[in-house]
């Protein structure tokens, strides 16, 4: 018989400055499993209980920041916002222990773990030193192109140690929609829909945005150089709006001057955005935070007319990675300075991203959450449509295209496992 979840009733309407009780719940589910996945659980089981640690079931998740080794062609946006949060929602809905193999010198020390999360290289001296070492992750190869598959085969549970390498943005979200009968048990049911079924987005952006934030630590090496640019973020009296412009196309970005710029077009769509979003906040300072891969286009938005009323600001773009930028198709900053990028777009009141992005997309999952827990239900996320190799006539068909739409929770809110039973979520309550 399955325990129930606590689940919480709350009452009065959300004041600024206050969790959104939606929030709240995924917070305490995944407070829940760090009680019994965290490091020191871990190490207090070995201790106490070596026969019930020796048993203890795994998955694994690589955590990386750098571009530049041929086997690691991933940007970060692929790495953290699919990646990451992924495994950890498939950890804690297996009620498995998260295991992230990361090396912060990777990062630059931009970056740390969480002083909860259990590492690669920890985990597996722990458990030789206990006599039962963990071996190689195992890929779950069926589920990553299966909607029907079932997750609680005795195959997949008996595996100590497992692998799952996401396809998708939120696969773990698509996979387990619509409700398909078997593939969850209660318990996991319970969970996911805690998880996912009732978003305050219309996509479950600040699931991902909790999921990830609660895995990866910003440094106060990162924030030191940061901090200058930051200012504004937050106060009353200022609009913060960034942009993220992703062209994909390769290295076709090099050796190409301004005044044959054949991204013009694609950033113009940006400017046009920016300036809707900018004439909503006629008497706010207004500040424009700006991150590319093509230098061209970082270049082109700062000099445009359209945005000369605003403050233009960018992360430091002398942070190289210490081996030297991957400058293929993720352009010249693909390593600290897209880390750099990341804290700062995630603080702003708007964002405007690339669609089809897994950067934009990680972004998109911090902003939202961001929002949230500064009480704000106006939607904050924005996006221009593009593809791979830069296609002008997609790059016509959408400018300043709003992402998500947002509910405020309601006076009485109730936590609902059934309120998308058919089909994606639709964040009834």
């Amino acid at each position: 018989m399955y325990i129930k979840l606590f689940l919480i009733l709350c009452f009065g309407i959300l004041s600024h400055g206050k969790e959104d009780p939606r929030l709240n719940d995924i917070g305490k589910l995944i407070s829940q499993y760090k009680s019994k996945h965290s490091i020191q659980a871990v190490v207090n089981e070995a201790n106490e209980k070596t026969e019930d640690f020796c048993k203890r079931q795994y998955v694994y998740d690589l955590l990386y920041c750098s571009s530049n080794s041929q086997s690691r062609q991933l940007g970060i946006g692929t790495i953290w916002g699919t990646n990451l949060a992924n495994n950890f929602a498939m950890a804690l809905l297996l009620d498995r222990t998260l295991v992230v193999d990361f090396n912060s010198a990777d990062c630059e020390g931009l970056i740390d773990l969480g002083d909860w999360v259990v590492s690669h290289k920890f985990i597996k001296n722990l458990t030789s030193t206990y006599n039962c070492p963990l071996l190689e992750a195992t890929p779950l190869e069926p589920l990553n192109n299966c909607f029907q598959c079932k997750l609680n085969n005795p195959t997949i549970n008996d595996m100590k140690f497992i692998r799952f390498d996401p396809w998708y943005w939120q696969s773990v979200y698509y996979l387990f929609h619509p409700h398909n009968d078997g593939q969850l048990n209660p318990l996991q049911r319970e969970k996911f829909d805690i998880l996912y079924s009732n978003p305050i987005s219309s996509t479950p952006y600040e699931a991902a945005g909790l999921l990830i934030s609660n895995i990866i630590s910003f440094t106060s090496n990162l924030k030191k150089l940061v901090n200058s640019i930051m200012d504004p973020l937050g106060k009353s009296e200022y609009v913060t709006i960034s942009m993220h412009l992703r062209h994909q196309d390769g290295n076709a970005w090099r050796g190409t001057s301004l005044s044959t710029n054949k991204y013009a077009e694609f950033d113009e769509k940006f400017v046009k955005c920016f300036n809707d979003i900018r004439q909503r906040f006629p008497n706010k300072k207004c500040v424009l935070y700006i991150a590319s891969d093509r230098p061209q286009s970082v270049k082109h938005v700062t000099q445009h007319a359209a945005v000369k009323d605003c403050d233009l600001r960018t992360a430091p773009r002398a942070v190289v990675n210490s081996t030297g930028e991957f400058n293929g198709e993720h352009g010249p900053w693909s390593g600290a300075t897209s880390i750099l990028d990341v804290y700062v777009l995630a603080h702003t009141d708007w964002f405007i991203g690339s669609r089809g992005s897994s950067y934009s997309l990680l972004i998109n999952n911090l902003v939202m959450l961001n929002s949230i827990q500064r009480g704000r239900y106006e939607n904050p996320l924005y996006e221009i449509l593009n593809v791979p190799n830069g296609s002008p006539e997609v790059v016509d068909m959408a400018a300043c295209r709003s992402v998500s739409a947002m509910t405020p929770p309601s006076s009485q809110y109730k936590y609902n496992p059934h309120a998308c039973s058919k089909g994606p979520c639709v964040g009834k309550l």
